[in-house]
């Protein structure tokens, strides 16, 4: 017996010679051997999916082992076995009596997907199953993979997939951290914290008529490095589950994608908040930002938010409903109200020391804040220290507050909401001594020791310099 690449060639013209692809052993010689040219047009119609370079290269190294001078040309077709989309032929020579077998490709290309799987990969890329791909090669006149084939490769794909994908997701993640460390975006305790991107999607929805999607779902991105960080699926159908069902069955044992029941409008919100969740355990990464389009009222219910109302309930508890009189102004800048026994005042006054005198920062330690903090709303490190101290743009605010007015929404505004405001644009007057930044300079020149600075106001138009002391 002499293999020359993937052709096999004996002098003998009977002989069983295996041919194996995956665990099976299929024996091509069981058929009845036709040496009758025209049988075998007759036997083998229809059109097949080779690989041009490898088929002609096998078919010119053909080899006959004796000197009568036959070839290629004086063999027959008499057999063929398939394997899917791909095909092993046999033929015989007329003259020799040789045998041999020609593939279609090989069984394991080296530049290039199997023929199987390119096929079932073009099925998901598109959106189609094994119904339309079927009807596409009978149209073609192609021999179609069988279902059992089919789904074999497609499980196969869906597993190389998933695999590809996580890994994928854990680059992307590794690329995120690295970001944010650069970047000093570090939450209190050192876990590294990024702004994402999330969306979700799926097949079909509408309003308060018809919430028919069956399957969705949702993605985060990292906002820097435009990759994916995780994806969410939500399925409300398995077939073999409802298959089962609808003729009274046990379920049998298989790879069920059920994990969904409820509504199509909340897969999008359900599938980011596991994402959110599950952030520590696949990346060692905080998302503290989110850019996206998640419904309020469905988020509100959800645990991403929960820290959030923590705090709030801890400074505006909901035990109080009503407010008590206002009984004059005090010592911290106009309270008018006294607080909540909740703390001992023993224990408060230990907590507020303690506090401030975490504040205290040396020489060093300040020039390191400052560099840090330059980029101010861009940096982490900024919005943290932010909410530990009274900023010079909030002086002219407190400045201003008059002995009564309660604190209560002052220091909510500084916790909790946005820091941009009307007050941001430089392009009032500041002259006037009742603008917020009067005072936010009359503050800065009192913690630097300066006696005056030049306030610079330009445009492309027209610049002006004044002096305020």
């Amino acid at each position: 017996m002499i293999c020359v690449g993937n052709v096999l060639s004996t002098i003998e013209p009977t002989i069983t010679s295996p041919i194996t692809e995956g665990p099976s052993t299929i024996n091509i010689d069981s058929h009845t051997s036709h040496t009758n040219s025209t049988t075998s047009e007759n036997l083998f119609k229809g059109r097949r999916v080779v690989d041009v370079y490898h088929i002609f290269n096998h078919i010119q190294n053909t080899v006959h082992v004796n000197d009568i001078g036959c070839s290629f040309l004086d063999m027959t077709l008499i057999n063929e076995k398939q394997f899917g989309f791909r095909t092993v032929f046999k033929f015989i020579c007329k003259m020799c009596n040789i045998i041999s077998y020609i593939e279609s490709e090989k069984q394991k290309p080296d530049t290039y997907m199997p023929i199987n799987q390119s096929a079932v990969s073009g099925t998901i890329a598109i959106g189609i199953g094994y119904s339309q791909l079927s009807e596409l090669c009978a149209t073609m006149d192609i021999p179609c993979m069988s279902s059992n084939t089919f789904l074999s490769v497609q499980e196969d794909i869906s597993q190389q997939i998933h695999i590809i994908a996580e890994r994928e997701m854990q680059i992307a993640g590794e690329e995120e951290k690295r970001l944010a460390l650069e970047s000093g975006s570090i939450d209190t305790d050192g876990t590294p914290m990024c702004t994402v991107v999330a969306d979700g999607q799926w097949s079909k929805r509408s309003y308060k008529t018809n919430y028919d999607a069956l399957s969705g779902v949702a993605t985060i991105i990292g906002y820097k490095s435009k990759k994916i960080l995780f994806i969410g699926i939500r399925n409300r159908y398995c077939a073999v589950c409802q298959r089962a069902k609808n003729i009274g069955v046990p379920k049998p044992e298989h790879t069920c994608f059920l994990n969904w029941s409820k509504g199509a409008t909340s897969i999008e919100a359900d599938s980011i908040a596991e994402g959110f969740k599950r952030s520590m355990e696949l990346h060692g990464l905080k998302y503290n930002k989110l850019i996206g389009d998640i419904g309020k009222k469905y988020l509100k219910t959800k645990q991403m938010k929960s820290e959030k109302r923590k705090c709030k309930k801890l400074l505006f508890p909901e035990k109080v409903k009503k407010f008590s009189k206002q009984t004059g102004p005090d010592q911290h800048y106009g309270l008018a109200e006294p607080l909540l026994d909740d703390i001992p005042s023993n224990e408060l006054e230990s907590k507020k020391s303690a506090f401030i005198q975490s504040l205290y920062l040396d020489h060093d330690k300040r020039i390191e804040l400052e560099i840090k903090t330059r980029e101010q709303a861009n940096s982490q490190i900024w919005h943290t220290e932010r909410r530990n101290r009274i900023t010079a743009s909030n002086f002219g605010r407190i400045c201003k507050m008059r002995p009564t007015t309660l604190c209560r929404s002052t220091v909510y505004d500084m916790l909790y909401r946005s820091f941009t405001s009307k007050s941001t644009d430089y392009g009032k007057a500041i002259e006037e001594k009742e603008h917020n930044y009067y005072y936010q300079i009359q503050g800065q020149m009192h913690v630097s020791k300066r006696q005056f600075c030049y306030f610079v106001e330009y445009n492309e138009n027209w610049s002006k310099v004044q002096i305020t002391e």
